[in-house]
């Protein structure tokens, strides 16, 4: 059987990066790319244009207005719109720290983050059974967040929502999976500042950044895969 941390590597990876567009504007030196879907798009990162004449451009993200549009500087001739992929790791928070610490210097490099907690259990079914067995486990979506600011609401808009988002991504890459049973529900937990509050009120960071957005909790049901051997 696949490892776990494999099976979710493979998730991951299939999480459909493309912003699609129902219509570009240009205006006062800037191209609005219209959609119903911003996914996990937000100010300050970076977004891939791919152009009309199959040239492409990375431009930082000038606003966005969650599933209604995205902004960037310039006017544009735009054939397909893409975000950067996510960082994915897995492990302990020591491990999980040290690799993504080394991992780019740059914070914008390495989030948003989707990290599987070492946690998850597995409930392994016998010989008879169409299912090769259930995967309880724990994944955070994180995003930098910026420690000036001082409202809740604030962390929520740049990073809470867009990660939120990309939950909703990571579901459809399971869904679309048909070695999975459809998802019927899962539990989501809200980090305006992801950290562990101290008695005297003061958030400490359990990785070394200030990053804010959701953990996941669900349940996977995986069905036998046939043999190749």
């Amino acid at each position: 059987m696949k490892e776990v941390t494999e099976l979710f590597d493979a998730i991951v990876l299939d999480i459909d990066s493309s912003i699609k567009i129902y219509s570009i504007e240009s205006l006062s030196g800037n191209t609005t790319i219209k959609t119903c879907n911003t996914k996990w798009a937000r100010k300050g990162k970076k977004i891939s244009l791919e152009l009309m004449d199959d040239s492409v451009l990375e431009l930082k993200i000038a606003s966005v207005i969650n599933n209604e549009e995205i902004v960037v500087g310039g006017t544009h001739d735009i054939k397909s719109v893409m975000l950067l992929n996510p960082f994915k790791i897995s492990g302990t928070k020591t491990s999980t720290n040290n690799e993504w610490n080394k991992a780019d210097r740059d914070l914008t490099k390495k989030t948003p983050l989707i990290w599987l907690y070492p946690n998850y259990t597995e409930k392994v079914y016998g010989d008879e059974a169409s299912l090769e067995r259930t995967i309880t486990m724990s994944i955070a979506f994180l995003d930098e967040t910026n420690p000036k600011f001082q409202k809740n609401e604030e962390h929520i808009e740049n990073a809470v929502i867009p990660m939120k988002n990309l939950v909703y991504e990571f579901i459809k890459s399971f869904n679309n999976k048909a070695i999975y049973k459809k998802l019927k529900d899962y539990s989501l937990k809200t980090y305006s500042r992801f950290g562990v509050e101290t008695d005297s009120g003061i958030i400490q960071n359990i990785l070394d950044a200030d990053l804010a957005g959701v953990v996941l909790t669900v349940t996977l049901d995986k069905f036998k895969e046939p043999c190749k051997c």
